[in-house]
């Protein structure tokens, strides 16, 4: 049962089943499921709607699923304005309470938007599925995007754990699909859409239709998008799918039942577990991060870390399941910044083992690095890597770099020997660096703002400056960078609300709000 605000948008009233106050069945709480939609230049709604509210005419894209208990609905219903909180709007604030408190689904998709035909697409989404998702293709919902990719609709869920390993899996796959698909707050393609490039719909399709049959689908088919999110979720899942969620949860393919009955508390994990339990248990059994991976081409990788519990050295797939000893030493860390050799990889403020060579984990023996000590290596293909022991200030300075070259500055600036950029001697790092980069359209207008003056630029080309220093340099050095050219004239708030919106509008940019806190790793 629905109800209507003054604003038009839809309020569901809470009915569902009692659980508990931290999602376990058995108390008073009462949880319902609501989602977030977008329209088609990614403004997202700053409202959850319930997923049996009808679908707004203009969502073109929608979230995973929030599990609101009843004071949390009882919150969005009664503010008349929902920007009126401190977290930029009532959507954002539950979704990020829905986060910390893992009470969010995650349906799994699965796309490739790579330049090839369909059907090779296909065939790489079928092999993902059997491989990292355990599960058969033809048990999914085939779609064509209305642009140039395909979708797979997969029939499981993923937990707020499991996200980051599914976009770990996607980053292993030997061909190329979109593992940004498993992000938090991750905006997907509504099916029926009409996609702005081509005017084409995400229209269903089979997995053994060839080009030509996809896009005669597409161009002859009249399809709308279904009444209510649902309904979309009823045509992949059944209609069991939110009564029973536990039938439809992801597992690894290569997992099995926890074998050991008498592992610490930190160990034996369990939903709405303590936050620091919980990152001591992510330090031993999340994804490694290694500093050795993909580093052709002379590349090398660097990580900033702090050493959480001591060393083991066998690879723990799963709670309780060994693979037995290993040529690899893994050290539970909480990582304050990586940096992949390819650059296609970072992660920021999160808690990992870290995967060292036997080589490099006598260097923490000679440097007398133990738990609770912040360290940095420079890693490469050689295995031999560069490693320091640093203080806190140190560590808490380099990781707030935003990029590669940028943290080894900070780290040579602290008078540590980091090397040359590249194993092959060239000085290089296999990142443009400032000298080196294009001559856009973007970067043409921020060096006429800087030798002519930010009042030369028109509006949409301070925008375009503005997206391109989003993108490389974040929030905070955009700000800085806009106050340098406004000088006097500078107007803080105006500035904010711009950056705001920009941030907003687009998927690649940052969360306006979202900074990494990297003093907040501590166990």
């Amino acid at each position: 049962m629905s109800t209507i605000k003054s604003n038009g948008t839809f309020i569901h009233k809470p009915v569902g089943r009692e659980t508990g106050s931290n999602g376990s069945i058995g108390s008073k709480n009462i949880y319902n499921q609501f989602v977030r939609y977008a329209s088609s230049n990614a403004k997202q709604e700053p409202e959850l709607r319930h997923i049996d509210d009808k679908i707004p005419d203009n969502a073109c894209f929608v979230s995973p699923i929030y599990n609101l208990n009843k004071s949390q609905i009882s919150e969005q219903h009664n503010l008349s304005n929902p920007h009126a909180v401190s977290d930029r709007n009532i959507a954002n604030k539950l979704q990020n309470i829905a986060q910390e408190q893992q009470t969010v689904l995650y349906p799994v998709y699965v796309e490739s938007d790579a330049p090839v035909s369909f059907n090779e697409q296909i065939d790489w989404i079928q092999g993902f599925c059997r491989e990292y998702l355990n599960v058969e293709p033809d048990r999914c919902s085939w779609y064509y995007s209305g642009n140039r990719s395909i979708h797979a609709h997969v029939p499981l869920l993923a937990t707020e754990i499991q996200i980051d390993s599914l976009r770990e899996y996607g980053k292993q796959y030997e061909y190329d699909i979109d593992a940004q698909v498993y992000s938090r707050k991750r905006q997907f393609r509504l099916p029926g859409v009409e996609h702005t490039k081509t005017g084409l719909r995400k229209v269903r399709i089979q997995p053994d239709w060839n080009n030509d049959r996809i896009i005669r689908k597409a161009t002859t088919t009249d399809v709308s998008t279904p009444e209510t999110f649902r309904d979309i979720l009823n045509h992949t899942f059944g209609s069991d799918l939110l009564q029973r969620p536990q039938r439809y949860l992801w597992e690894p393919a290569d997992s099995s039942e926890p074998i050991d009955p008498g592992l610490n508390d930190w160990e034996s994990h369990y939903t709405h577990m303590p936050w620091s339990t919980l990152q001591k248990w992510k330090a031993h059994y999340s994804t490694p991060v290694s500093p050795y991976a993909n580093a052709g081409n002379g590349n090398r990788s660097l990580l900033v870390a702090k050493i959480v519990d001591g060393e083991y050295g066998e690879k723990r797939k799963k709670l309780g399941e060994y693979e037995g000893e290993q040529p690899y030493t893994f050290v539970p860390s909480g990582v304050l910044k990586f940096f992949g050799c390819d650059r296609e990889y970072t992660t920021t403020a999160d808690y990992r083992p870290v995967k060292l060579s036997k080589a490099d984990y006598e260097k923490f023996a000679d440097l007398d690095i133990e738990p609770g000590d912040m360290y940095a290596v420079i890693g490469g293909k050689s295995r031999k890597s560069r490693v320091f022991k640093l203080s806190t200030f140190e560590a808490n300075t380099i990781a707030r770099g935003e990029r590669f070259r940028g943290c080894l500055d900070v780290l040579e600036y602290f008078e540590y020997e980091t090397g040359q950029a590249g194993l092959d001697g060239s000085g290089r790092t296999g990142e443009i660096g400032v000298n080196e980069i294009e001559d856009t359209k973007a970067h043409t207008l921020q060096k006429q703002a800087e030798n002519k003056g930010i009042d030369t630029l028109t509006h949409v080309e301070r925008t375009t400056v503005a997206n391109r220093l989003l993108q490389i340099r974040g929030v905070d050095e955009t700000r800085k960078w806009f106050k340098q050219q406004y000088g006097e004239d500078f107007d803080r708030e105006l500035t904010d609300n711009q950056l705001r919106s920009i941030c907003d509008r687009f998927e690649d940019l940052p969360d306006y709000d979202c900074t990494s806190n990297v003093e907040s790793l501590e166990i």
